[in-house]
């Protein structure tokens, strides 16, 4: 099944530089019974930007790793706009940030401040992912 097909409950979006992050909170998600995109599994010789763009189609919710490389990340602000977009076609659709070290919530850009945040240290991920699965399903 190609991406495109593919419904993913979960799109995971964070900074290279949060790629340990990243990696930690996907295996929480799908030990929690979510189907979560991580671009760490796009294959060699596959088009990353194809299967991105596919994967923020088919994402029902999105959860962001908000670090100041990620707010500095223009791939982060590209999805960042499809995720608030997806908002608008289906308000059913969550934005889940979660805020990493020391940032608050008035250190996000606007329009995301709108959506409920979570607060976590690096050393406390795995509480992290379960809050945002417990919450998602619960949606």
């Amino acid at each position: 099944m190609s991406t495109s097909e593919a419904r993913f409950d979960v799109f995971l979006s964070y900074a290279r530089e949060d790629a340990d992050v990243a990696r930690r909170l996907h295996e929480v998600l799908e030990r929690k019974g979510l189907k979560v995109f991580l671009d760490q599994k796009v294959l060699p010789g596959e088009r990353w930007v194809h299967r991105v763009e596919a994967a923020l189609k088919a994402a029902r919710h999105f959860v962001l790793v908000v670090t100041p490389s990620y707010l500095a990340s223009e791939y982060a602000a590209m999805e960042l706009g499809a995720a608030l977009s997806a908002t608008h076609h289906d308000p059913e659709t969550r934005i889940i940030p979660i805020l990493l070290g020391p940032l608050r919530a008035a250190d996000l850009p606007g329009l995301l401040r709108e959506w409920q945040a979570i607060r976590a240290e690096p050393s406390a991920l795995d509480d992290a992912g379960e809050a945002v699965a417990d919450a998602l399903h619960a949606a």
